[in-house]
């Protein structure tokens, strides 16, 4: 998908409430962004219909239901069906990194990760995603 409009919404899914609040602070006084956040995968995918999200933030290893289950879902959405989507994972969450492209992933953030850096590392990807869609 082709765009070159900024980044402004964040549906972001993280089972863990502290670090779901972290995101949710640090994306939106760091990087003026509007976070949908969300600490069940459940509650994301009822609420997405609705949410016109640039770009899908996801923990890979979500406790009921994995996240790459979850972003699978996402992309049967009309609304979420294009949107770029970052993985939060640890070393041992990254199998297979090719499958993740064809899922529409256009980067991983490792955890733990530093708050203070989570903007710019969200923002970077977003940047190299755009100037890769673009050139196709």
């Amino acid at each position: 998908m082709r765009s070159n409009s900024p980044l402004k919404s964040v549906l972001c899914i993280h089972s863990d409430v502290h670090q779901l609040g972290i995101i949710r602070m640090a994306l939106h006084s760091m990087a003026n962004l509007n976070v949908h956040a969300f600490s069940t995968n459940a509650a994301a995918l009822a609420l997405a219909p609705s949410l016109a999200a640039d770009l899908i933030l996801l923990d890979v290893l979500a406790p009921v239901q994995h996240g790459l289950t979850t972003l699978r879902t996402l992309r049967k959405i009309p609304s979420t069906m294009h949107a770029p989507a970052i993985l939060l994972a640890s070393a041992s969450g990254m199998d297979d990194q090719q499958h993740y492209r064809t899922l529409g992933v256009v980067g991983v953030i490792m955890t733990p990760f530093d708050a203070l850096e989570l903007p710019e590392q969200v923002m970077l990807l977003w940047e190299s995603h755009k100037a890769s869609s673009y050139a196709d």
